[in-house]
């Protein structure tokens, strides 16, 4: 029960950097140079960032809840709690990258 409880800790929590246009600030959102650089960015980083994390958290939910439903391979909830210590860094890297062809293009 605890993965499903990060899960949703994780969907409200990228969900709002999704929707909200928080201003440039050095407290929340997605703060890196790259995306600190314009206003433009700023915005671009944090929604990109929130629907990419998004779409994973809810396809590691699935993905969690169909094999501990069909019994497949180790289903503790210890295993599985690593994955939401992946997906931020899928995210960072994703969200660099569109950010640095936005910036070239």
């Amino acid at each position: 029960m605890i993965v499903y409880g990060v899960g949703i800790l994780f969907l409200v929590l990228f969900g709002f950097f999704a929707v909200a246009n928080i201003p440039i600030n050095h407290w929340a959102g997605y703060r890196t140079p790259a995306s600190m650089r314009a206003e433009k960015s700023w915005r671009l980083a944090n929604h990109y960032m929130g629907k990419v994390s998004i779409i994973l958290t809810l396809l590691y939910l699935l993905f969690y809840f169909l094999l501990t439903q069909l019994h497949i391979g180790a289903t503790t909830s210890d295993n599985w709690l690593l994955g939401y210590i992946v997906i931020p860094f899928i995210c960072i890297g994703l969200t660099e990258l569109k950010l640095r062809k936005n910036n070239s293009a």
